[in-house]
């Protein structure tokens, strides 16, 4: 249970959720750009998302500031959030605009929502998971793609719960989340997408 626990935590890790939105975006919706303005999109999202903040992880472990890529204590937590909160900000402004990208954009914009308010939660002594919180916000857009757009996304939508379900019990598992913190979590992310709605109706 420890190992799929880990492994599960790594696929699930918060540097994957812009690559997973962009993916399920462009799967879900016709986006109608050049191929090669694609191609730096893609290459500029690898490069922001994933190979930076994991060079940055590998400084920060040499350094001892970090013992875990998956745990971080709770005074350090913030600081955290703070550089992941940028780091959407980054993506959302320079990679993913809102003139090319204007859903995907709102879609980063909401998870940096999320963030703030896992932070702004910790006043009231409650560590949110992040995870749980980026899970919430990746279903509640694929549900609000299937409603925008008129589509079936069904199942998509039904293995993200089932993602959410096997993230919360490993956060559960390996750091000692309760049912309560994750489900909020989960609302957390899940209710600014679907607040999106409001560009339909």
């Amino acid at each position: 249970m420890k190992y799929l626990s880990y492994v599960i935590s790594f696929l699930f890790h918060p540097i994957w959720f812009p690559i997973y939105g962009t993916i399920l975006f462009l799967l879900a919706v016709p986006v109608f750009l050049p191929i090669e303005e694609m191609k730096n999109t893609w290459t500029l999202l690898v490069i922001v998302s994933v190979a930076a903040p994991t060079l940055l992880y590998l400084i920060l472990y040499t350094i001892n500031w970090i013992d875990s890529p998956f745990a971080v204590s709770a005074e350090k937590r913030k600081w955290v959030l703070y550089g992941y909160i940028s780091l959407l900000v980054i993506i959302a402004l320079k990679i993913i605009t809102i003139d090319k990208y204007p859903i995907l954009y709102l879609y980063i914009i909401n998870l940096a929502l999320g963030c703030f308010i896992i932070i702004f939660m910790q006043f009231f002594k409650l560590l949110g998971s992040l995870p749980v919180m980026l899970m919430g916000g990746i279903t509640g857009f694929a549900v609000f793609l299937s409603i925008f757009y008129n589509i079936d996304l069904l199942y998509v939508i039904s293995t993200l719960v089932f993602i959410s379900g096997l993230v919360a019990s490993s956060q559960i598992y390996l750091f000692g989340k309760t049912l309560l913190v994750c489900f909020l979590s989960w609302i957390i992310g899940f209710l600014p997408q679907i607040c999106l709605l409001w560009l339909k109706f």
